[in-house]
């Protein structure tokens, strides 16, 4: 996840200038789907255009690790921000984002998981992106994910029992400090996008963007579905679509959608990576999946 900050406010930190260039270059550019016409000045997808003041960014980095088939939904360990920045917005500083951007890539020399049985990630001012290579839409299916930026008065703690909207989660956050600005502790980032994830253009206009006081951590906690049955080839090996996309079971007509012919791996598969729960409380039934 790339963050694009922005100083728009007389009363936040003023950033530094940097070029805060498009993490999705290639392919289908961004673009407005309802654009007004008749305004003077159009909205831009630049992400400096539409911002009265310098804008920089930064790169944050969730690791996942499946093989064909496998579901990974959990949340990763903590992932520091950048020291740079966290001493930049200590002592009361606010962090104005003003958009940003998502991928899947493999990225070459990344640091090892955190000590434990939950992955990590790591972070990267301004940006460490020289080796990624982006994961076609096909071999990895971003079902949905949340990410939280958070601040030096939150803190994440497990719910007693998960949210179901608008997806089922066990992680929380609350502030645990109130700030004299009245500023957000925490940030939450969450979409359901398939594959529109890396060409949904999230900039905010002029004058507007997400506060943040005095940010410390991310958390990411992704749904990702692994489809892509390789043999000891890397991830990216192969381009365009393959057959294989689809199980050997669709060709008796046993795929979970009839009409589209869609492999049950784009949705929620059961694989033994994952276990399932069903509960039943005052009248309410859910199930759950879990890493």
């Amino acid at each position: 996840m790339r963050q694009q900050l922005g100083a728009v406010l007389p009363s936040l930190l003023y950033l530094h200038h940097a070029s805060a260039k498009v993490m999705n270059a290639g392919g289908v550019p961004y673009r407005i789907s309802n654009p007004d016409s008749a305004a003077a000045a159009p909205y831009s997808t630049d992400f400096e255009a539409n911002i009265a003041g310098p804008v920089e960014h930064f790169d944050m980095y969730g690791e996942v690790r499946t093989i064909y088939s496998q579901t990974y939904w959990t949340r990763n360990a903590p992932i520091p921000l950048p020291e740079e920045l966290v001493k930049r917005f200590a002592n009361g500083g606010v962090m104005a984002i003003t958009g940003y951007e998502i991928d899947q890539v493999t990225h070459d020399n990344a640091p090892p998981p955190p000590p434990g049985d939950k992955l990590g990630g790591f972070s990267c001012y301004p940006s460490c992106d020289a080796s990624d290579r982006s994961v076609p839409t096909y071999h990895a299916y971003n079902h949905h994910y949340f990410a939280w930026l958070v601040g030096s008065g939150a803190e994440v703690y497990d719910l007693e029992r998960p949210g179901k909207y608008p997806n089922p989660s066990w992680t929380g956050v609350r502030e645990v400090e109130a700030n004299p600005q009245g500023v957000p502790s925490s940030i939450v980032f969450k979409e359901n996008p398939g594959g529109e994830y890396r060409k949904s253009y999230h900039g905010y206009p002029s004058g507007y963007a997400q506060l943040l006081h005095e940010p410390t951590t991310w958390i990411f906690e992704p749904m990702q579905i692994d489809t892509h049955p390789r043999d000891g080839t890397q991830l990216t090996d192969q381009v365009g679509y393959k057959q294989w996309l689809l199980p050997a079971a669709s060709g008796n007509g046993s795929v979970t959608e009839l009409y589209s012919g869609s492999s049950p791996l784009l949705e929620c598969p059961c694989t033994d990576r994952i276990t399932k729960h069903v509960n039943e409380t005052s009248g309410e039934s859910y199930v759950l999946f879990t890493h």
